[in-house]
């Protein structure tokens, strides 16, 4: 975001507060004092990567909401109001994105309070992990998450917080069953719960990025590094 956006010119352009001179874009400070001035190339940069990160973000919306044709029917809720179905769908023809329900009331199924059970657990991030008290190789392989540019909640446990907590994931059925339990640091993710033998693990426990984008400093155009995108 801090290299698609720039605040300043933004700023100078919305309130009509900018000067345009031979040597650049002349703005004025927030807090008064000397105006000061970008040169013409940072002013033309900072618009292509503007454009291009829109660009970008409006093909990766309207790949996603191709999933939605034909439509899918998923059990959420919006804000603080009960869960009931929702039926999402992107129709081609029209062009068009619509989210509707109709539930009279409160409506869950099993895939839904799974998700529930997960989330409530995963301290409003991606990931949580859940280290073994003096175990150390959980803590090199939390470092290694860390380093891989992840926050995850910490949640220490004791031998019985951890034996408690592995009753739980086996009653609600929130195991990950997208891969083979390792023994090592119990992470939970959307997914589910997994152990990772290693840091090395999580590039399969979560999906690649759509798509990596690099602004090149001279000629300002994204690069696609994702293959198929």
């Amino acid at each position: 975001m801090a290299d698609a956006f720039r605040d300043d010119i933004r700023n100078g352009i919305a309130h009509a507060d900018y000067v345009i001179w031979s040597d650049g874009l002349r703005l004025r400070r927030r807090n008064g004092g000397n105006v000061y001035a970008i040169p013409h190339e940072d002013v033309l940069s900072a618009v292509v990567r503007g454009i291009a990160f829109f660009d970008i973000l409006q093909d990766h919306n309207t790949t996603a909401m191709g999933f939605y044709n034909p439509p899918k029917e998923i059990v959420g809720k919006f804000s603080g109001n009960f869960p009931m179905p929702w039926t999402i769908h992107a129709d081609p023809v029209k062009r068009t994105f619509s989210i509707s329900g109709s539930s009279p009331g409160p409506v869950t199924t099993p895939a839904y309070l799974r998700q529930v059970e997960i989330t409530s657990r995963l301290g409003g991030k991606v990931l949580a992990v859940f280290p073994r008290n003096g175990n150390r190789d959980d803590e090199i392989t939390i470092n290694g998450i860390e380093a891989a540019g992840y926050e995850p909640h910490v949640v220490p446990l004791d031998a019985a917080g951890f034996a408690g907590l592995m009753k739980q994931i086996e009653h609600h059925v929130m195991q990950d069953d997208r891969r083979t339990n390792e023994n090592g640091l119990l992470v939970a993710s959307p997914y589910g719960f997994t152990q990772l033998a290693d840091a090395s693990e999580l590039e399969v426990l979560l999906p690649p990025p759509i798509t990596t984008v690099l602004f090149d400093e001279v000629e300002c155009f994204p690069t696609n590094q994702a293959e198929g995108t």
